[in-house]
């Protein structure tokens, strides 16, 4: 596994305006995110993983770190939090005023990638889609394209830096139509701290595909293809997301790849209106 202090002691200086993509507020969410992360990304509380800083777990006890996250990024959030503590902490965050926001936390190890792994073997692209993967070298323009097909699609994509590689251990892929524009679209990083006890458990997602090219299985191949990169480059075990309840579709294709509800959940407070007045993610 690639050394992760590597991404956590330099490269400070990827704080360009296009770096951040999105619309207008999940670019300065991105950015203040990004500003935030430099100041504490020695602290193995937090995590990062290109769109916000995280706490690894939350309880009403660390109420205080939550509002730090809340007034320097206008959002606080917590990856793994028990029932328990999710229900005394949004109480508390609800009487200040801010607005919750949450997710079923989904896992998957050694089944996800052994389901990966058979996925990737048994299946293939239809004809003219072709599978890419974001680099050092990808054109800005590309990275705007992608950040465009998950804006459509209600998902907010990391920053340009984490996407590339140059902050974070991450892989970014997109199927291109055979046309030639991107419509699907899945990424994997290494969000946590090297001393965090989740430092080889990699945040999963961005999984989605423009409704025009659904049902040929992009996303699930796509999904499958980021999680066999992050453990063969990267060293990751196990891989993490959160799903909407409602979002059947979603929690179908993390059961096809082995990553499967847990106990905790997956909550966000917001500043609403800083953060321009709407959820930041589906």
């Amino acid at each position: 596994m690639m050394d992760a202090s590597k991404t956590e002691s330099h490269g400070f200086a990827f704080d360009r305006p296009d770096d951040y993509v999105g619309n207008p507020a999940q670019r300065e969410m991105q950015q203040r995110a990004y500003r935030l992360w430099r100041s504490v990304s020695s602290d193995p509380r937090y995590a990062y993983e290109g769109r916000l800083v995280a706490l690894d777990g939350s309880t009403p006890d660390t109420i205080d770190d939550f509002l730090f996250l809340i007034r320097e990024q206008f959002a606080g959030l917590s990856w793994y939090m028990k029932a328990d503590d999710e229900v005394a902490l949004t109480e508390k965050l609800t009487a200040m005023g801010y607005v919750i926001d949450r997710w079923d936390h989904h896992l998957g190890a050694e089944e996800a990638l052994r389901a990966a792994e058979q996925l990737c073997g048994e299946t293939s692209l239809p004809e003219g889609y072709e599978i890419h993967e974001i680099s050092a070298d990808t054109p800005h323009a590309v990275i705007v394209e992608l950040a465009s097909v998950g804006a459509e699609q209600g998902v907010m994509v990391p920053a340009a830096h984490v996407m590339r590689g140059a902050t974070r251990l991450a892989t970014i892929m997109y199927v291109t139509a055979p046309n030639g524009p991107i419509v699907s679209i899945a990424g994997s990083v290494l969000a946590h701290h090297r001393d965090s006890s989740l430092a080889a458990s990699a945040w999963w997602g961005m999984l989605c595909t423009h409704p025009d090219h659904r049902g040929k299985g992009l996303s699930k191949l796509l999904g499958a293809r980021t999680m066999l990169a992050m453990a063969k480059r990267h060293g990751a075990t196990s891989f993490y997301t959160g799903i909407r309840r409602e979002n059947a579709v979603s929690q179908a294709v993390c059961t096809r790849l082995g990553v499967h509800r847990t106990e905790y959940a997956v909550v966000m407070g917001m500043n609403v209106q800083a953060a321009g007045g709407g959820p930041l993610t589906r």
